[in-house]
């Protein structure tokens, strides 16, 4: 399984562990599904069935603890390589708009994140 190398310092950020976003597990990529609490699902690409992190009543992901998340040793590499940053740099103003008129309380969190991210690397 290959691991993207860490990037941006989440300085305790969990705002992309939140809101239901989907993680899906694929055998192919080397997970062993059955070592992770995972629900049924279709996957949004493939229209295929699949395996997905599970999450809690609240949407946050099953594996998030108060002090963040509790697998990350051993987290998908959609987590582990996640840079919301890089997100907020490849959105054009248009979508970076949208995404701040969203109504989901955690997607605004995710691009207000990005853009701090964005910042503090000293960009525009």
């Amino acid at each position: 399984m290959t691991k993207l190398p860490a990037t941006v310092n989440c300085n305790g950020c969990t705002a992309c562990c939140k809101g239901g976003i989907m993680i899906i597990l694929r055998p192919e990529d080397g997970y062993v599904v059955e070592r992770y609490q995972t629900v049924d699902t279709v996957n949004p690409i493939t229209h295929q069935p699949a395996k997905m992190l599970a999450h809690k009543e609240n949407g946050d992901c099953f594996y998030l603890g108060p002090n963040g998340c509790t697998i990350h040793g051993s987290a998908p590499v959609l987590c582990t390589g996640y840079d919301c940053g890089e997100q907020y740099r490849e959105m054009t103003r248009a979508m970076r708009a949208m995404w701040r008129r969203n109504p989901d309380p955690n997607a605004r969190a995710v691009i207000a994140s990005g853009k701090r991210v964005w910042i503090e690397r000293g960009c525009p």
